[in-house]
This record gives structure tokens, C-alpha cells and sequence, in this order.
């Protein structure tokens, strides 16, 4: 089975896919545990694929996540963990403003940033323009 995306934050609430093969449909309790403790909510999509929203986690570090079909026996997921990580924070972002063609490079300063390989995506929203008549 493999996870994605493999870390979230510590308050929890990440969307994690668990891709694997012969989930079953019927299963009475189908649940997802991330260290022991039920996500916040499971989602079976198909006999390959089931959905968890992470729960929150009392510190940052790596937990088992493992699926339990009848709310008892639980078996480990894969042997992937997840990762919990510190609160993403922004502090500041240079510089303020920039073309609405792009292109410009951006700094972000902040907390909670993680190197895990993967790529760093910034999405910028574009205020509605305000003026009088």
C-alpha cells in the first residue's frame, strides 16, 4: 500500500489517499489510524483506493497508519509512516506585489517549511480591483 501525500501538519486535517488493492465494500467499520488514533473521517472510494483526513497529532514525527475493516483489528497500511510536521507559518513575503503577467521571483519567509524531495508550490490569489465611480 502507499500513502499520499506522506506528511501533513500536527492539527491535522490532511486529505491522505491509501492506494492498494482488495478493500472491501462491505466492510461494517472501515476506519483509518494514524498512530493509534481514528482519522477524522474515511472515505472507501474502491477496492483501491480509500480516502482519510488525518486527525491531529500531539507532536510532530513519524506514525503507522494502519486500516481497521471492523473497527478492531487493525493491520498496518504500508511500510511507509506518516509525518507529522510542526504548523506551517508565513512570515513574510518579498516582494509585496509583482506584474499580473508573472514571472517574478518571490521569496517566502517562515516556520514549518519541510525538505522532503518534493515540489514547492505557491498559490497566489489577485484581489478584485476596488474603485469608485
Amino acid at each position: 500500500h502507499t500513502l499520499a501525500p506522506r506528511s501533513g501538519p500536527i492539527e491535522g486535517g490532511t486529505l491522505v489517499a491509501l492506494h492498494g488493492e482488495g478493500f472491501p465494500a462491505d466492510a461494517a467499520d472501515l476506519s483509518c489510524l494514524f498512530g493509534g488514533v481514528p482519522a477524522t473521517h474515511t472515505f472507501f472510494e474502491s477496492s483501491e483506493l480509500i480516502h482519510c483526513v488525518a486527525p491531529p497529532a500531539a507532536s510532530e514525527g513519524p506514525v503507522t497508519v494502519s486500516l481497521a475493516t471492523n473497527g478492531v483489528d487493525a493491520v498496518p497500511a504500508g511500510r511507509t509512516p506518516f509525518v507529522y510536521h510542526p504548523t506551517l507559518a508565513v512570515a513574510a513575503v518579498s516582494p509585496p506585489i509583482g506584474p499580473e503577467t508573472g514571472g517574478t521571483v518571490v521569496r517566502v519567509d517562515g516556520a514549518g517549511f519541510q525538505d522532503d524531495g518534493g515540489a514547492v508550490l505557491c498559490e497566489f490569489a489577485c484581489p478584485a480591483a476596488q474603485g469608485g465611480a
